[in-house]
């Protein structure tokens, strides 16, 4: 990452940081705009993780939408900050961030694109939070072949 791109990302992150901090949606907002608009300028290709997408994609009714992949597994909800999901054994949620994050891993080269091979590479680079789930919920979003 160049010296101005890891400056624009930071600045949009920090504005992002802290409009979620005081709860100022509109701070946050810039902020990722900021952050998008700079990548974007770079010309890089932009593949973002589309929130609203994600919410209509997981809709789930009284007995929640199952994960491809995943048996006995489902995804009981989402809101603005997580996927909640549910096991037989156990409930657990996924974070946005850590989502977003794959997919700019994902969008950069650095992360591979079969879900198999993308399991370590989440774990490391993202967060030990249930990789085996997450990619199985990119690959269900179309992030992951």
């Amino acid at each position: 990452m160049q010296g101005e791109e890891a400056l624009d990302k930071v600045k949009g992150l920090a504005k992002e940081a802290l409009g979620a901090v005081t709860g100022n949606e509109e701070l946050k907002a810039e902020g990722r705009a900021e952050r998008e608009e700079g990548a974007e300028e770079r010309g890089r290709e932009h593949m973002p993780l589309d929130w609203g997408e994600v919410i209509d994609h997981y809709q789930s009714g009284e007995e929640g939408k199952p994960i491809p992949g995943a048996p006995q597994t489902k995804v009981t909800g989402v809101d603005e900050e997580r996927i909640y999901v549910e096991h037989r054994l156990w409930k657990d949620s996924l974070s946005r961030r850590n989502l977003e994050k794959a997919v700019e891993l994902l969008e950069q080269g650095r992360m591979p694109k079969g879900a198999e091979d993308a399991v370590a590479k989440y774990r490391m680079l993202v967060a030990d939070e249930r990789p085996n789930l997450a990619t199985k919920v990119l690959k269900d979003l179309g992030y992951l072949e």
